[in-house]
């Protein structure tokens, strides 16, 4: 329950594609997420939960991943980097966490997103420039920042 596997054939094993347990009373940290075995996964939602701690930058390692909702949950620290480096998401919902500092300036690589829900967290800082570019170099629809502390807002060149 929960969780998605490819069709495997006799010469293909079968890869967990997706994670969805959002609202399933889970609580715990993602400090020990294996990416290595879930370099298939395109989709995790763990949303609603009461998972804590930071938010692991070997996400970054999990290239398949066009989904990720994190939201309404207890995650702290930083937006790691190495979420720039999933070129095939669309969707990244980190809204009404703990998350604190600046927006990676990273997220300017992700080309096919489609929404950004960054809302009701702590951050802080100028928005990053390139979340003003993200328009015109994809398909974005959705971009929420509301509640949080920036100190400036973006001016899209």
């Amino acid at each position: 329950m929960g969780i998605g596997c490819s069709n495997g054939t006799t010469a293909a094993k079968k890869v967990v594609i997706s994670i969805n347990l959002g609202n399933s009373s889970l609580r715990g940290t993602l400090r020990d997420l294996d990416s290595g075995t879930l370099l298939n996964i395109q989709s995790l939602d763990l949303w609603g939960n009461s998972l804590f701690g930071s938010i692991p930058s070997n996400l970054g390692n999990m290239s398949e991943l066009r989904y990720i909702d994190l939201s309404h949950n207890n995650f702290t620290g930083e937006i790691p980097s190495e979420i720039g480096m999933l070129r095939s998401l669309e969707h990244l919902h980190l809204n009404d966490n703990r998350l604190t500092g600046n927006i990676p300036n990273s997220i300017g690589n992700l080309t096919n997103l489609i929404d950004l829900w960054l809302l009701a967290n702590d951050l802080t800082g100028p928005i990053a420039p390139e979340i003003g570019t993200l328009s015109s170099l994809t398909e974005l629809r959705y971009l929420e920042l509301s509640h949080n502390n920036f100190t400036e807002r973006f001016h899209q060149r």
